[in-house]
């Protein structure tokens, strides 16, 4: 049995748009990384008093400290996003220095900045998937052949893109081990490759 294929695509740019870090991203992601820097462990565990269960708390962490690419890397719940400023001490240092007064808790403010780029990003991602997978597909429907024949013998293994086509690369199939249910990943997460310990965050 095969999951549904990955594609490896090398001419796929639809031109996405990049989420770029904003007034506020750039605040409390550079005291997060100077703290996740030289403190880490009591980084981790100040997080994990305030309230942040995450099985794999390091690697979210440290996924949090990322440059942005197409969305702002934050986590995913809004709680744990406020524990995360609190732990952090950035509601105290900032009072008094915004240009105008804030009507709302900084951290709130910060919140809808990660969510404005999360929703750009999936109108973004959603018009530039269906595209691809629309053409994929179709390719994929002319080398049925040549998959029926390798499944037989190859638990994963790769086929190219013939030439001429409008996407390029290849794309990799896996055999599915197994099937287990009890987990709630994000959706920007679906269809990722992820180990072990980063899929145990989402059990549920």
């Amino acid at each position: 049995m095969l999951k549904r294929p990955s594609p490896v695509l090398g001419a796929a740019d639809l031109g996405g748009a990049k989420a770029g870090e904003g007034h506020y991203s750039r605040i409390w992601k550079e005291r997060l990384r100077k703290e996740f820097r030289y403190t880490p462990n009591q980084l981790l565990r100040r997080l994990r008093e305030g309230g942040i269960e995450l099985r794999n708390l390091r690697y979210c962490a440290r996924q949090w400290c990322r440059p942005p690419s197409t969305v702002i890397h934050a986590p995913q719940l809004k709680r744990h996003f406020e524990i995360l400023i609190k732990v952090l001490n950035l509601e105290e240092d900032i009072t008094g220095t915004e240009s105008t007064p804030l009507r709302r808790p900084w951290w709130e403010y910060a919140w809808s900045e990660i969510g404005h780029a999360r929703v750009e990003a999936i109108q973004t991602g959603i018009q530039e998937q269906e595209i691809v997978y629309d053409q994929l597909f179709v390719i994929l429907n002319d080398l049925l052949p040549e998959i029926r024949k390798r499944v037989l013998t190859e638990s994963i293994f790769e086929i190219a893109i013939p030439p001429g086509r409008d996407l390029q690369g290849v794309v990799r199939f896996y055999k599915v081990l197994s099937i287990e249910e009890g987990f709630l990943a994000p959706d920007s997460f679906l269809k990722v490759i992820s180990d072990l310990a980063a899929i145990e965050q989402w059990r549920i």
